[in-house]
């Protein structure tokens, strides 16, 4: 549960006030101030069932079906309950004008991810797309396999700056 909590907080941020800011769409949308704890930890316990249940139907529907179909039901119904859910959430909250960038984004990822669990994600990212490359070779469905090897990809080279950022972060960082 620690790896689903860490991800959440990926998407709190503190302003130069000291408020906690939360971002639901990440980099890609505002964020909105959160006053209290107990606003947080809904978010949190939000994401972390979310982020859950998620894994588990994409992985059952996978095994079941396969990946055509899953992408083409699932992955967009996951997409809409996110969307709809996170808009109820955020809209009592004020919205604040500060926006991260991905250098950001990436920093505090590396600052909340340990490195094994660094290594693994890599390892596992690297392994979905070799998977995938293979199985354009293999499969009739060139289309959907070419993008998936392109987001693996790029998936790929994004947890390897997370992991270049980690160590830079180490070097500078006082002992």
């Amino acid at each position: 549960m620690k790896l689903f909590d860490s991800a959440a907080d990926t998407l709190f941020r503190e302003d130069s006030a000291g408020r906690t800011l939360f971002y639901p769409w990440s980099i890609y949308g505002p964020g909105f101030i959160t006053e209290t704890d107990e606003t947080r930890t809904v978010f949190r316990t939000f994401y972390r069932n979310f982020s859950i249940a998620m894994i588990v139907a994409i992985i059952a529907f996978q095994a079941i079906v396969g990946m055509l179909i899953t992408v083409a039901t699932i992955l967009p119904i996951f997409i809409v309950w996110y969307y709809v859910a996170m808009r109820k959430l955020v809209k009592a909250l004020h919205r604040t004008p500060e926006k991260p960038g991905l250098a950001q984004f990436y920093e505090e990822t590396a600052k909340t991810r340990s490195w094994p669990v660094l290594i693994t994600l890599q390892l596992i990212t690297f392994g979905l797309a070799a998977g995938a490359f293979w199985s354009l070779q293999q499969d009739g469905a060139k289309l959907l396999n070419l993008l998936a090897v392109a987001m693996l990809a790029l998936g790929v080279i994004a947890v390897g700056f997370i992991i270049y950022t980690k160590r830079k972060l180490e070097k500078t960082e006082p002992c």
